[in-house]
């Protein structure tokens, strides 16, 4: 018990640690007080209109489930480009979590901080993930993206159930450069599936 108490640990810390030379950093966390569900196979939705920063989340996400014995499909090999994508192509990766029998969503969104300061990304993120709302109407709300770039960013991570459509789980990072954004991917993946241990999600 003790071994595993300090590895929880240790995989939290990475959540940090990561961010001390200026990389990705978990800023906030959120849990659901109302529900709680142990996923078995995640779909993997990386929500970028920078491909390498998506295919990177996507991949790392997949290896540490699967490091676990938790299924998890990467959603570009479903639908390689989100960028000006028509209807039929972006309801392909909601019919994909019925099709890949998942019962867990993971999404990671760039929010691109170009009409938006710190302060208000904040609060919109907060907002968000406190008032409700499905994997279906994110989905439908932020698809198909602008081929659009900005300077700096911030990244929303959450968990999802297939079932009822919620969010059990969220996470937001500090602000980054766009330079940053496929960088330090795989330390801060490890920490991020650390932290859903923690939370008893996977």
């Amino acid at each position: 018990m003790k071994h595993r108490a300090l590895a929880l640990t240790l995989l939290a810390a990475t959540v940090v640690l990561s961010g001390a030379s200026g990389k990705y950093r978990l800023i906030d966390r959120w849990e659901n007080p109302d529900d709680h569900l142990r996923f078995k196979k995640f779909l993997v939705v990386g929500i970028s209109n920078i491909k390498e920063a998506r295919n990177q989340f996507e991949n790392n996400f997949v290896s540490q489930l699967r490091g676990r014995d938790i299924g998890g499909v990467a959603s570009y090999m479903i639908v390689p480009n989100l960028v000006g994508i028509d209807d039929a192509e972006r309801d392909k990766i909601l019919a994909a979590i019925e099709e890949e029998k998942a019962d867990g969503v993971i999404t990671v969104r760039a929010v691109r901080l170009k009409d938006l300061t710190e302060e208000e990304w904040v609060a919109a993120w907060n907002k968000q993930v406190r008032s409700g709302g499905t994997i279906r109407e994110l989905i439908e709300e932020t698809l198909p993206l602008a081929d659009e770039k900005a300077k700096h960013y911030g990244v929303e991570l959450a968990v999802w159930d297939v079932e009822t459509g919620v969010r059990f789980w969220a996470g937001r990072t500090n602000v980054l450069t766009r330079k940053q954004l496929s960088k330090g991917v795989p330390e801060f993946v490890r920490g991020v599936i650390g932290a859903l241990v923690m939370a008893d999600l996977v």
